[in-house]
């Protein structure tokens, strides 16, 4: 089965609860933000066990909260009474409890690899106080498979866990420059990234609309070219792909020619151009790709 992921704002706002989900793994990540952790007791999986990361600052550095929980609601409300102790302000978890071959000494190799890698890399200012147990006797098959698509997902949302150590304020023009953005429009649902260098990345597993009697024979053959070598089954894409036009991207996504980018929304609920205009270090880059 093609991979496909499916991004779903819990509470009709971007700002509010997110949720994946994937075709080809039964763990259904959220991302939170920090005010509404006290309304989160009631998600699917979120009161079993499973992993959790806290990112927040640190002075001028980024910092990270890894935790790894028996219970992750029992967990989470805590940390918000220590927010005083280190300022966090969004929380990526993963409910764990539906897959079977992963149990408490697993999940606890699970945050030993994350930590280790954290702490070699420098990438975080660690907030544990505590150094996570490795056991040799963890299933290691299944704590890799789990430990790469935790890897994948947060990189996803903008979260790359082993990257160099940079400054606060520039850690935070990176992840401007690597906004994701979102389409959802009838049947047609895909994740798109805006890059640094200011194109856009089309995630893989993104879902187009079919086609229909508006739908350009530009468009008609792009989709075949795209069948034949291997990049989309069933309106489904098998890989990343990389655009430098975003009315082009858009208008492949949804199946006719747009004249402009008002359904490409981010995170934040910002039209491009409403985004681009709040980021002025990459507008006028980005307003000649587009």
């Amino acid at each position: 089965m093609t991979e496909s992921v499916m991004l779903e704002m819990l509470d009709g706002s971007s700002q509010g609860r997110l949720k994946l989900a994937f075709t080809d793994w039964p763990v259904t990540p959220y991302k939170l933000s920090y005010e509404m952790i006290n309304e989160c007791q009631d998600l699917p999986g979120i009161d079993g066990p499973g992993l959790y990361f806290l990112f927040g600052r640190d002075g001028v550095y980024p910092g990270l909260y890894l935790g790894a929980a028996r219970y992750i609601y029992s967990e989470l409300p805590d940390h918000v009474m220590e927010k005083t102790v280190f300022a966090w302000d969004q929380a990526v978890v993963f409910p764990l409890g539906g897959l079977s071959d992963l149990g408490q000494t697993e999940l606890q190799n699970l945050a030993f690899y994350f930590y280790s890698g954290v702490k070699a890399a420098g990438s975080y200012v660690l907030w544990n106080d505590f150094v996570p147990r490795y056991d040799n006797a963890a299933d290691l098959r299944a704590v890799g498979l789990t430990y790469g698509k935790i890897k994948e997902t947060l990189e996803l949302l903008g979260f790359d866990l082993f990257q160099a150590r940079q400054k606060y304020e520039d850690w935070a023009e990176q992840r401007v420059k690597s906004e994701l953005f979102y389409i959802g429009c009838g049947e047609a649902s895909a994740l798109c990234r805006l890059n640094a260098d200011c194109s856009f990345t089309m995630v893989m597993g993104s879902r187009l609309a079919p086609l229909t009697d508006d739908s350009s024979e530009r468009i008609a053959a792009l989709r075949k070219k795209m069948q034949k070598a291997g990049k989309l089954k069933d309106l489904a894409t098998t890989r990343d792909l990389t655009f430098r036009d975003a009315l082009a991207m858009l208008s492949l996504i949804v199946g006719t020619e747009c004249q402009e980018c008002d359904q490409l929304l981010s995170l934040s609920g910002l039209t491009l151009s409403e985004y681009l205009a709040g980021a002025q270090a990459v507008s006028k880059k980005v307003v000649q790709v587009v």
